[in-house]
């Protein structure tokens, strides 16, 4: 595959069933090690899983999990509330927790060499995008304009994509961290924005059947996988090299449930 926009036409390396939701079914990279989120039992819980293997290994309970590249932490989303919200750092097999963060802030994501980590919190009011030492401290805004969770993606080069709702439509705006200088804004035609390694950004239309890829100098976006079964994608994420892609896709089931005599 090309690394700088490689194509959804290679091989199937691995195919696993979940039982989670469209909304919390988020997948990402540990080394060549995915970890995934699954809700069997009613609890979520990130489970890791080896391509070419069929056994998930049950890492810990939480959402939204990150990696650092060299495998050795992890950042999650907290699934329980009270005092054990928030977002949370474990070593890469899960043991040893730290809590960095509580209350309503969550969707961590790993900056650069991992010493830093963006977060979106409703701090302020608005869900906004901060970034926090690995080690704790004090938040420091980044964007303070409105985004949804987990509508934005960090690549290794530091730079920053996320949807924006600004008057006259719907923006895409990438920056460079720290502090989101070198603005570009062009219109967003969708959410779920993910870096390709060493290229453009990729996004999931309103229908979140197939995954569309962004170029930076604002042409019109274009259509990387081709599914047609109508399934919706939860999630997505290449591995750190671009050589492989990740996708979690959901098939939606509904029930009709008649009562009678009811007063």
């Amino acid at each position: 595959m090309n690394t700088s926009e490689p194509s959804a036409a290679g091989e199937l390396v691995a195919s696993f069933a979940f039982t989670g939701n469209l909304v919390d079914a988020s997948v990402a990279w540990q080394g060549q090690r995915l970890l995934v989120v699954d809700s069997s039992g009613g609890k979520y819980h990130i489970a890791r899983l080896a391509p070419g293997t069929s056994s998930p290994e049950l890492v810990l309970s939480g959402l939204s999990p990150d990696a650092i590249s060299d495998e050795r932490t992890l950042l999650f989303e907290s699934a329980e509330g009270g005092d054990k919200a928030g977002v949370w750092r474990t070593d890469g097999d899960g043991r040893h927790p730290v809590q960095l963060l509580g209350g309503m802030n969550g969707s961590p994501r790993f900056i650069g060499d991992g010493r830093e980590f963006l977060f979106t919190s409703v701090r302020g009011g608005l869900q906004s995008l901060w970034r926090l030492s690995i080690d704790g401290g004090t938040p420091a805004a980044v964007a303070p304009e409105n985004v949804g969770t987990r509508d934005f993606d960090v690549s290794r080069e530091s730079k920053l994509v996320f949807g924006n709702q600004a008057t006259g439509g719907r923006q895409w705006i990438v920056c460079d961290l720290p502090a989101c200088g070198n603005r570009q804004v062009m219109p967003a035609n969708g959410t779920y924005p993910r870096w390709i390694p060493r290229g453009p950004f990729a996004f999931l239309p309103a229908d979140r059947a197939n995954i569309w890829v962004q170029p930076l100098d604002g042409s019109p976006p274009h259509q990387l996988t081709h599914f047609t079964d109508g399934r919706a994608i939860a999630d997505y994420a290449w591995s750190k090299d671009g050589s492989r892609l990740a996708i979690t896709r959901a098939t939606s089931s509904s029930d009709l449930v008649l009562f009678k005599g009811l007063k």
